[in-house]
């Protein structure tokens, strides 16, 4: 029987999947002209419905894999932790398929219905949430009956068969978890950045080669900063001798610091914008990119996990961190006691080491929200000029003029988030660091937190300067020209071009004669927003 579900619920999600590709990769490579809301709306019903078999698979195959090991078959699935694995896997895996479809779906499908495309775009964010959610729901239930520490790689032609750990198995080809989720981390980024440039700009593409450059750069300058900055005097006598345990091209032996690699990712990353990819501007660039590296942080911290480390000295019982998820707690008590398992070795006395790999995963995220949608969106400047609003008319002085409301909105400097970034991660290390376990505890971190602090605060201050005092009197150079020439070109042409709240405001001022057709119209609103912004 256990078999049975086992190969139900592999088939079931296989199946699943398969049918949701073969309706979506259709979808997307094709433009139907004159395809109407009522085809769209059934083309996405039929994905919906590949996509809610798949919670019915998951529920199946897990159940058939718990039931198969003869010990929980045993002692039992307890009712509460059952209910868990069920509602959980119901939910979370149509969720994390269906936040996948409908990704590539505004990514690639350029066609949708104003509706379709609204509905589209609003389950995407609902399923990022659920995803987590139902996620966490799925694993209080399905975590107290693994075995810890749990598997940190796979190998393959190991003699520990295809999931291990590198150190056990003597043959084999492994990739480590950690890689994995460094790698995951930094293609989500892309992705969110290349959509965010494609509602900009008109296609994508166009981050393709930032990304490879900014990207192995990140990596370079984070395995630089934890050998000569973190880790000085070990790397720094290394003799040349490729065996020795201080060989800084050892990547394989562990040692990445995250503070170098987002520095020089960014560096490089600004000077390719700068010198290469001259049709995107420069600080409208770093505000959208800079700060999704924190989501690329957020989930490499899970690398951290995986490989259990980055975790904090306090010891804290099963009954404590209401707000660390059990399966958290769990691999974390693997440290000093491996192979433990939490159905036959748990009790009130067990303690775990304060995961920060969690903490900082939260920070992360929550930073990411924080400067995306109250300053990058200006939904904080927006709120504070409604209320000097609300507050001018009730003392009577009367409402705010429309060029004042519009001077609050826009009183942060465009590019500023690069600077609200550095700031936020390093006041995160500030807090965390002292924190740390003593072999993962740095001082020079400390240090360098307060650096890029002053650092994001600077920038924050150059951006003010230049947009204030250096723009107005040269708004654009000559040899800057060249920049914008895709982006005219694009407009022109009728792609999708986004225009900032000064933009709109000139087009709103512009006088346009009432014979010319809306094409025409939009068409020189655009080009018009495009030569003021020059």
């Amino acid at each position: 029987m256990e078999l049975f579900a086992i190969i139900f619920g592999a088939v079931l999600l296989a199946a699943s999947v398969g049918f949701s590709l073969f309706k979506l990769i259709p979808m997307c490579l094709t433009v139907k002209k004159g395809i109407t809301e009522q085809n769209q709306k059934k083309d996405i019903i039929s994905l919906a419905i590949g996509t809610i078999c798949s919670g019915i698979a998951g529920i199946s195959l897990f159940l058939g894999l718990l039931y198969n090991n003869k010990d929980i078959a045993e002692h039992g699935i307890e009712a509460v932790h059952l209910v868990l694995i069920i509602f959980g896997a119901l939910i979370f895996f149509p969720s994390f398929l269906w936040f996948v479809w409908t990704l590539t779906l505004k990514h690639f499908k350029t066609d949708m219905e104003d509706p379709i495309k609204k509905w589209v775009r609003h389950t995407n964010v609902i399923t990022v949430f659920s995803s987590i959610v139902f996620f966490l729901i799925m694993m209080e239930g399905l975590g107290f009956y693994l075995t810890y520490p749990l598997p940190n790689s796979i190998t393959f032609g190991g003699e520990n068969g295809i999931i291990g750990y590198p150190d056990e198995g003597k043959s084999g080809f492994s990739i480590a978890f950690y890689a994995i989720c460094i790698l995951s981390g930094a293609i989500l980024v892309y992705f969110i950045c290349d959509h965010r440039f494609y509602k900009i700009y008109g296609k994508h593409g166009m981050l393709e080669s930032l990304f490879l450059v900014a990207f192995p750069s990140g990596l370079i300058g984070a395995r630089l900063w934890y050998c000569y900055v973190l880790e000085f005097d070990k790397y720094s006598k290394w003799t040349g001798d490729w065996n020795a345990p201080n060989n800084p091209f050892a990547v394989w032996d562990g040692g990445l610091a995250i503070m170098g690699g987002a520095l020089l990712g960014i560096i490089v990353g600004v000077a390719w914008v700068v010198f290469v990819k001259k049709q995107i501007k420069i600080r409208q660039a770093v505000d959208i990119i800079v700060p999704t590296i924190l989501i690329a942080q957020a989930v490499g911290r899970w690398g951290n996990f995986f490989n259990i480390e980055v975790y904090g000295s306090a010891m804290m019982t099963m009954s404590e961190g209401f707000w660390i998820p059990s399966f958290v707690k769990y691999n974390m008590v693997a440290i000093v006691d491996s192979g433990f398992t939490p159905y036959k070795d748990l009790t009130h006395s067990t303690v775990y080491n304060l995961p920060l790999f969690w903490v900082e995963f939260i920070t992360n995220l929550a930073g990411y929200y924080f400067i995306r949608y109250l300053f990058e969106a200006k939904l904080f400047l927006k709120g504070i000029a409604k209320l000097s609003n609300k507050i001018a008319v009730k003392t009577k002085h009367g409402a705010l003029s429309e060029k004042t409301m519009h001077t609050i909105e826009n009183a942060f400097p465009i590019g500023g988030c690069a600077g609200l970034y550095l700031i936020w991660y390093g006041f995160t290390r500030l807090f965390l660091e002292p924190l740390r376990s003593g072999q993962f505890e740095y001082q020079a971190s400390s240090d360098s937190s307060v650096l890029l602090i002053c650092l994001g605060a600077g920038l924050i201050a150059l951006f003010a300067i230049y947009q204030y005092l250096i723009e107005p009197k040269h708004p654009l150079y000559p040899s800057r020209r060249k920049k914008y020439e895709a982006l005219e070109a694009a407009a022109t042409s009728g792609e999708p071009v986004e225009v900032d709240a000064k933009d709109e405001e000139t087009s709103k001022n512009t006088a346009e004669p009432e014979q010319k057709t809306k094409v025409e119209k939009k068409k020189e609103k655009k080009v018009s927003s495009l030569n003021d912004d020059l």
